[in-house]
């Protein structure tokens, strides 16, 4: 009896794969090699396959190639493999193939890890992408290419970590970007260009983080027509220093000042007019004092009072273009918390809700333009709790679940359905009604799952059909009727048809 070698076989097929200096063409199969069918798909086709060859020295058959196919039968993918140090590996040649019986991904392997170039190829057979690998670890070139052939991006890796300068190009060739890299992280001078060749934004970099001089800007932002857009200054990735912003026409847009990484000083927004439209004062990167914000006719958009601790005397008051009041509402933190409220622009109100920490929490309403309380709900710690009432609902909830009764009306205030839940599954009788009134469905329900019988009625009141469940599937009769006659009648047990299907004409 011959003996197959399969306890450590390994078949990593996720990884990527690359050129291998030992071999680089896939073997080709011989006639006296053994296959073994690992897997089969649910039409009987078969997945993978196994082929083993005769290892004179250790007088047993070891694995040498490795066969998948798709489920309609199409190589998709074939892999060489080695036996070393007790186990087989992939080793050479790996090639995945497309739905047309294309290559679309070339790799290979030494010892079950990648080495080498891994390329990727288009439908078109052009290549899409290579990465060099030494021993499973990215140390090489990358490139990615568009169907044409044209480079898109392309740099450098070195023992797994990007190293030197990554760049992309547009369709004609010239580079579009620029992104210095030093032990896997941005470390310069990068830039990114508009089509036109001006730059858009250019960043210095100091290992990983925005940093650069305190006279310069580490991160500077461009119109296409070179006029800035942004001027920022870093020092070790925090913002500190100006930060400057400007409309298309030139005039300033923005005014922020940090130290080290907070809002410091007197903060500034005007429009393209150039007339101030905001402003507020932070101490260590809290507001202070009055701040208000303006529309660009002048009129107030915002208006917050604060302490001298950064603490709101009164609530945060919006409104509109028209000056009418629109919303109304307490920050803790920068997070919601006490009375929320907002208004219609004819003054009524609209929404009150109260926050605790940023969630919602108590009582909860909602109003139409004409003042009249639509929607009422209860919610704890952000989930709703309790009961859930709107015009045309009543609902009821348990920790965000739907938990007793749940009934729902149309406009017309005719009740359309009415539902129990346990824990947020339906769980006893449900039923349903037609505008009309007349019942449509009903049926019980067990922890989500069909029970029992459920019937369903025609909009006239004709009755239509009904079904036998346990737990959830067909069990028993399941009968149906047309113009009040028995029509069809088939027997279930546990999901599955059990008996002849009755027609009656």
């Amino acid at each position: 009896m011959r003996k197959w070698f399969t306890a450590l076989l390994v078949f990593p097929l996720t990884l990527w794969s690359s050129d291998v200096a030992v071999e680089t063409k896939l073997k080709k199969r011989q006639p006296h090699w053994l296959p073994n069918t690992l897997e089969t798909y649910s039409n009987g086709v078969v997945k993978k396959i196994v082929f083993y060859d005769s290892d004179p020295d250790l007088h047993l058959d070891v694995p040498v190639k490795i066969v998948v196919y798709s489920p309609q039968g199409k190589m998709s993918y074939e892999g060489d493999l080695a036996f070393t140090k007790e186990q087989s590996q992939l080793h050479g040649a790996s090639v995945w193939y497309g739905k047309r019986g294309k290559v679309i991904k070339l790799a290979f392997f030494s010892q079950g890890k990648i080495h080498g170039t891994v390329r990727t190829f288009y439908s078109n057979d052009q290549l899409k992408e290579l990465l060099v690998y030494d021993m499973g670890i990215p140390h090489g070139r990358y490139a990615h290419y568009n169907e044409e052939g044209d480079l898109v991006a392309e740099g450098w890796y070195s023992h797994g970590k990007r190293e030197g300068v990554f760049t992309t190009h547009f369709p004609d060739g010239t580079i579009a970007s620029e992104i210095p890299y030093e032990n896997g992280v941005p470390h310069g001078l990068a830039r990114v260009r508009y089509p036109n060749g001006n730059e858009k934004w250019v960043k210095h970099f100091f290992r990983g983080v925005l940093h650069r001089d305190e006279n310069l800007p580490a991160y500077t932002e461009f119109y296409p027509d070179y006029s800035y857009k942004k001027k920022e200054f870093f020092r070790f990735g925090r913002a500190h220093g100006a930060h400057e912003s400007f409309h298309p026409n030139g005039q300033k847009k923005s005014l922020y000042t940090y130290v080290f990484g907070k809002l410091e000083g007197n903060q500034k927004v005007w429009n393209d007019a150039g007339d101030l439209i905001a402003q507020g004062v932070y101490r260590n990167g809290r507001p202070i004092g009055f701040h208000k914000q303006k529309y660009a006719d002048g009129k107030t958009a915002n208006i917050a009072r604060y302490d001298k601790n950064g603490n709101l005397k009164e609530p945060i008051v919006e409104f509109d273009e028209s000056g009418s009041k629109t919303a109304e509402y307490f920050l803790r933190n920068d997070k919601l918390h006490g009375t929320y409220r907002e208004w219609f622009p004819n003054d009524q109100i609209k929404i009150d809700y109260t926050f605790v920490s940023g969630k919602q929490d108590g009582v909860q309403k909602e109003y139409n333009e004409r003042g009249e309380l639509i929607l009422e709900f209860h919610m704890k710690n952000g989930k709703r709790h309790g009961l859930y009432q709107e015009k045309l609902a009543n609902l009821n909830f348990d920790q965000g679940d739907y938990h007793g009764i749940q009934k729902r009306w149309y406009p017309n205030g005719q009740l359309q359905s009415e539902e129990n839940y346990e824990n947020g599954e339906k769980h006893g009788l449900c039923r349903a009604w037609y505008s009309n009134g007349n019942l449509a469905v009903e049926g019980h329900f067990v922890q989500g799952k069909e029970d029992g019988v459920h019937k369903l009625w025609g909009e006239e009141g004709t009755f239509i059909a009904e079904s036998s469940y346990l737990n959830g599937e067909y069990h028993g009769r399941s009968s149906e009727w047309t113009d009040g006659s028995l029509k069809k009648k088939i027997h279930y047990q546990n999901g599955q048809i059990h008996g002849d299907e009755e027609l009656f004409y």
